[in-house]
């Protein structure tokens, strides 16, 4: 339910991450660095998200390439570039900045440790900055003072709102307490969906290596030969799909390769059926009867989407009765689309009023 909390995640460089080499190399399109054990370089639209969104000492160096992997919470398979700190998703179906989303390494990595967060101790309900969602809070007067002054811009004002907080480093999953991390510090810890902070005192809050943690990267150290570029990615195919006809002609986004949802009426009242309109186009062409299913994040419950299949215009049409759940919050639509074995992920939200 909390899985794609935002949409996407920043971190600060662990006690022991060095701030050192800076990129040396900006070709037509490729970010390369002068690091040991840095052979990857950054392109395209990864780039562009790690220059604006923070850089170096958000997400840390590249530690693969841009390489299509299977996500481990949804089994879809996405574009995907691991960094020390976090793991970047590409969605080309959706607008910017939603294009690109960050992986929940911190619920990851307590898996792989074997701890299961849902059964960690809660907060008191009255304790500052308390979040009902995963039961915990941000009381601690250092840790809630980076994660509220931290977040991805989405809305161009000036500080960060909660929101933007939130896609940067998801919802606390920990309360604080003393753990003991990699590198051998005992320190102030705690865990949200895409971070760990940690008090280091006169060093501030640090946040973990967790992308190299998780997938297992090496961090690098002494300078080295810029990578050569890669060869651009082959041109796609012209799109050449029907308008879609009735209710889903409603909001309905430009045609791109992939799957497509979006919603028909965008802020729906408790009560009124607002309809879920769903696309696939591999190809450049509209596809017949791909399977279609999904679920509705509401703040306390899951409502899964009827089945159905997509059209002659590669087009399906759910109906969906709004809930009087979470009013004037923006609520999350996941959807599937399967097709001879494959299954493509798509995103869309309301916001009942």
């Amino acid at each position: 339910m909390y899985r794609r909390f935002a949409l996407v995640v920043a971190v600060v460089i662990l006690a022991g991450a060095s701030f050192g080499p800076r990129p040396v190399s900006a070709q037509t399109e490729g970010l390369c660095f002068d690091v040991t054990a840095v052979t990857n370089c950054i392109w395209g639209r990864f780039r562009e998200y790690w220059e604006q969104n923070g850089g170096l000492q958000v997400f840390g160096y590249p530690t693969t390439p841009a390489q299509y992997e299977t996500n481990p919470d949804s089994d879809v398979t996405y574009l995907t570039q691991w960094f020390e700190r976090n793991r970047l998703e590409y969605f080309p179906e959706h607008a910017r900045p939603y294009d690109v989303l960050l992986g929940r390494l911190g619920v990851e990595a307590l898996e792989r440790q074997g701890r299961d967060w849902t059964t960690f101790p809660k907060a008191d309900p009255s304790a500052p900055n308390y979040f009902r969602e995963t039961g915990h809070a941000i009381a601690y007067g250092p840790f809630w003072d980076y994660w509220s002054k931290h977040g991805l811009e989405f809305d161009g004002q000036p500080g960060f709102s909660t929101s933007e907080s939130l896609a940067l480093f998801g919802l606390p999953i920990s309360e604080p307490q003393m753990e003991t991390n990699p590198n051998g510090d005992t320190v102030i810890t705690q865990w949200f969906e895409r971070a760990r902070f940690e008090d280091h005192g006169d060093q501030g809050v640090l946040l973990g290596l967790l992308g190299s943690e998780v997938h297992g990267a090496p961090s690098p150290a002494v300078p080295i030969p810029p990578t050569p570029p890669t060869p651009p990615e082959p041109t796609p195919p012209p799109i050449n799909v029907p308008v879609p006809q009735g209710i889903c002609a409603d909001n309905a986004p430009a045609p791109a390769e992939a799957g497509q949802s979006w919603m028909t009426i965008r802020e729906p009242s408790p009560g009124v059926v607002t309809t879920v309109c769903v696309r696939l186009i591999l190809g450049g062409r509209a596809v017949q009867n791909a399977v279609v299913t999904g679920k509705i994040h509401y703040p306390t419950a899951d409502q899964s989407l009827t089945p159905t299949v997509t059209g002659y215009d590669g087009v399906a049409a759910i109906p969906v009765l709004v809930s009087n759940l979470g009013l004037g919050q923006t609520i999350p639509v996941d959807v599937f689309i399967s097709y001879q074995g494959q299954t493509f992920r798509t995103l869309t939200s309301f916001t009942p009023r």
